[in-house]
């Protein structure tokens, strides 16, 4: 367990340090591209995105976890099934996405075109390099991870600026976001020592389709609250009010970081405890502090002088981004905090309970937004996701069935203490008070002294 738990924190360590000097180039690149695009264009983009990724989401059928969660030593041959079967559904997800474009731009109410189709065009490139990914991911080696998706987005920045600069408009991120995605292809192929043949077999289909049914409708049904703000802000806000969601979004979420990279660590490292439900327990436990800390402080921090920040970094017409912001932060809080409950119930073939949590999540998004939004305006939004966060006590009951006593006081106190300086900013003085007593208490201390040990090979006595 000492060494798994030390080649984990390391692997994490990789990523959350891509994920920091990736930040620092995001947070460069959307300074430059919300001042000299504006919100109307960037809305627009933000939009097209949302639609490219949940069609990504789709096709992919989770494949590349079907990947890394085969038992035993994976061949060769598949990979190539893999590719090959990546491949067509990518087409297919391409061209299901053009047809379906004049629909979406009726009920959104946005003009999306030629610019959709280019992205919608990129799905297959992403799906292609989740192959190599996979294989480079199943062997831990999150290093390699960490340099490829750098140099990804360091390709993506000079290309999207350059042109924002050069004034080609919605067209600059568009085109940053295919040197990216070939970029990463290109490096993963060559980290993971593949070459790809074409193999297609109906056997190793109907595999990948099975495993699809269960766990990639869940993480379809997730990806679907990505419709909530182009189909019902756009709708009622327009791509102003699709622009400010997506940057509060955007900012979240790189504040936030950790919760992406607890995700992919959380695959890999509960599919090889899944067999042992105390060690699941345990881990889960460990990392729920990890990631509550991780996430909170960032996202208050940013909250207290958000308004300030704001309007002084991307200009005065961004200034409603903070309407929202407080709000999206807590959703990204919660989803720090339950991460890891709902990947190992993934990983013990709890699909469909994976799949109600979801479901309740957006339906609870999306229908508060459709009645709250015309009449609040980005107000409206914001209290939608605040409703939201009733789905996570959905989460919390399923995987009490499932694992017991996973359960740990420090992240629901870290949590709550959070909860109360993102809400309340103008009491930034007890936001201040109880954020430090998370950080001084023991929980903290433990963990911080268990992860400085884990880090360097040794284990933690305390």
């Amino acid at each position: 367990m000492s060494g798994l738990r030390s080649t984990v924190y390391r692997g994490g360590g990789y990523l959350a340090a891509r994920q920091v000097m990736g930040m620092v180039l995001s947070a460069g690149s959307v300074l430059a591209l919300t001042r000299l695009l504006g919100p109307a264009t960037y809305g627009l983009y933000a939009a097209a995105l949302a639609l490219q990724l949940l069609a990504q989401t789709v096709a992919g059928l989770g494949v590349q976890t079907y990947l890394v969660r085969l038992p035993g030593e994976a061949g060769d041959e598949d990979y190539d099934h893999a590719l090959s079967f990546l491949l067509v559904a990518g087409a297919a997800a391409t061209l299901v996405s053009l047809l379906a474009l004049p629909a979406v731009e009726h009920v959104s109410r946005l003009e999306l075109g030629l610019p959709a189709l280019v992205l919608f065009a990129a799905t297959p490139v992403q799906l292609v390099a989740a192959v190599p990914m996979a294989r480079i991911e199943r062997a831990l080696d999150f290093r390699s991870v960490a340099r490829i998706e750098l140099s990804g987005q360091v390709a993506f920045v000079a290309v999207a600026v350059t042109l924002a600069f050069a004034g080609y408009g919605i067209w600059a991120p568009i085109l940053g976001f295919w040197v990216q995605h070939l970029v990463n292809g290109t490096l993963y192929f060559g980290a993971a020592h593949y070459r790809p043949h074409w193999r297609w077999s109906s056997a190793a289909n109907r595999a990948m389709i099975r495993f699809g049914s269960g766990y990639t409708v869940s993480v379809w049904v997730w990806h679907a609250r990505r419709l909530v703000n182009p189909m019902v802000v756009g709708r009622y806000l327009g791509s102003e009010g699709v622009a400010y969601v997506a940057l509060a979004t955007q900012l979240a979420a790189q504040l936030g970081f950790i919760v992406s990279v607890a995700w992919r660590l959380s695959t890999a490292t509960l599919a090889r405890l899944q067999d042992d439900p105390a060690r699941t327990a345990r881990a889960i436990a460990h990392g729920m502090h990890l990631q509550a800390l991780a996430v909170g402080v960032p996202l208050v921090v940013f909250g207290w002088f958000g308004d300030r920040l704001v309007p002084l970094l991307f200009g005065a017409t961004w200034a409603p981004v903070m309407q929202v912001y407080p709000a999206i932060a807590l959703g990204f809080l919660a989803s720090s905090v339950f991460m890891l409950q709902s990947s190992a119930l993934s990983v013990r073939h709890r699909n469909w309970e994976v799949t109600a949590f979801h479901a309740s999540n957006v339906l609870l998004l999306g229908g508060t937004a459709l009645v709250l939004v015309p009449r609040l305006g980005l107000a409206g939004y914001a209290l939608a996701e605040v409703v939201a966060l009733l789905s996570y006590g959905v989460l919390h009951l399923l995987v009490r069935l499932y694992i017991p006593r996973f359960w740990h006081p420090a992240p629901a106190l870290a949590c709550a203490a959070f909860a109360v300086a993102l809400v309340l900013p103008q009491l930034w003085v007890l936001g201040l008070l109880l954020t430090g007593a998370v950080l001084l208490a023991r929980p903290t201390r433990v963990l911080a002294g268990d992860m400085w040990n884990q880090f360097r090979g040794r284990a933690y006595d305390g």
